[in-house]
């Protein structure tokens, strides 16, 4: 089977398989754009799957920036011969990072945050058991008009009502929520 032909079926599969989006088939159909036509302009084109071998495939990779787009459909073509399917196949495993070993948290720095987080959460909860209490005591008349507390009363009443702060038509707060 000719060469183009070849890997238009192989990129035809691809699409299919692997690639899930328009911006994948684009990034990987610009690869194989470039290998056509480097592979053309070579003073002895390849023109079958058979004759695309590990040296064709070392000679395009040094300059070019599509290998990785590339190899994924080279491994879909039938025909390509093992030596080269090998040669692809090492150069995708050996050129990705390396992942780094990550190293878990000590138990005690383990601790140390739960018990942040732990003192964070009890704070919250004091903080609205004590605005539930200061609430229910100014919806049921137990706050004198000018109390020390009433202006934090009417501000989460307003909160429980329309879900957000007094605001001004600008968006600041309103004065007397502030």
């Amino acid at each position: 089977m000719p060469l183009r032909q070849a890997l238009v079926s192989a990129f035809a599969r691809c699409t299919r398989v692997r690639w899930t989006s328009a911006l994948s088939c684009r990034t990987h159909a610009n690869g194989l754009k470039l290998f056509l036509k480097e592979i053309a302009a070579r003073k002895h084109p390849v023109r079958r799957v058979g004759q695309l071998t590990p040296v064709v495939w070392e000679e395009w990779l040094a300059p070019s920036l599509g290998r990785r787009q590339l190899s994924s459909v080279l491994l879909e073509l039938d025909g390509l011969p093992p030596e080269t399917r090998y040669a692809v196949t090492m150069r995708r495993l050996g050129s990705g990072r390396r992942a780094r070993v990550k190293e878990g948290y000590s138990k005690e720095t383990v601790h140390q945050v739960r018990d942040a987080a732990a003192g964070a959460v009890r704070a919250a909860r004091l903080r609205i058991e004590g605005n539930s209490r200061l609430l229910e005591r100014w919806q049921s008349g137990g706050l004198d008009a000018g109390h020390v507390e009433e202006g934090w009363a009417r501000v989460l009443d307003f909160v429980i009502r329309h879900g957000d702060l007094p605001r001004q038509p600008c968006g600041r707060v309103r004065p007397w929520a502030a």
